[in-house]
């Protein structure tokens, strides 16, 4: 097993290809991600459960007594083991993680996915975000400086559009879609 974690999720088109530490890579759709980040939450919650101590593990009250395996594929099992949580290619290989890493994993693959999701459905998200911004929602669907250029063109151009909704472009100015930054955790004095 990996004792450190250079697990990595790069976005190319609607796929998402995740480095398992340069033990093992896959080429998954943005949807397969998804599953495995559901899976991964689902594992961290349940090894959340298990408080170790020096001597062994204590087990919580509301702790389940066999540990929880997904099989995410064929080839990849994702399973507890005690506070532990493993994720292996064919039983041999992979790595293994607390649960606060597996949810940091988790939080990085997600938004991997979404991003892939977005270029995914790219002409779909245009048109509902153009739908939006021609109604006068102050908000979008992309944060993607591209992607907006496109809805305000759609927004102002589309003939289905304009007859839905007459009146012109009601909404000045769009801020797509909030991101989130968490920052340091405050000091208390």
């Amino acid at each position: 097993m990996n004792a450190s974690l250079n697990i990595r999720g790069r976005v190319i088109g609607n796929r998402v290809f995740v480095d398992f530490g340069g033990v093992f890579g896959v080429d998954w759709h943005w949807r397969k991600v998804d599953e495995f980040c559901n899976a991964l939450r689902v594992l961290s919650e349940h090894a959340r459960k298990v408080v170790p101590v020096a001597g062994g593990a204590i087990v919580t009250p509301d702790a389940p007594a066999d540990d929880l395996v997904v099989g995410l594929s064929d080839r990849i099992t994702m399973r507890t083991a005690g506070p532990r949580v493993f994720v292996l290619l064919d039983a041999r290989q992979g790595f293994e993680c607390g649960p606060d890493e597996a949810l940091q994993i988790w939080e990085q693959f997600k938004r991997a996915a979404r991003t892939a999701e977005e270029r995914d459905a790219v002409d779909s998200v245009i048109y509902d975000h153009a739908l939006l911004t021609r109604a006068g929602a102050p908000f979008g669907l992309s944060d993607n400086p591209a992607i907006q250029d496109e809805v305000a063109k759609e927004a102002a151009w589309n003939r289905d559009l304009r007859r839905a909704l007459p009146g012109g472009v009601r909404s000045s100015e769009v801020v797509g879609t909030p991101t989130l930054v968490r920052g340091p955790a405050p000091t208390k004095h």
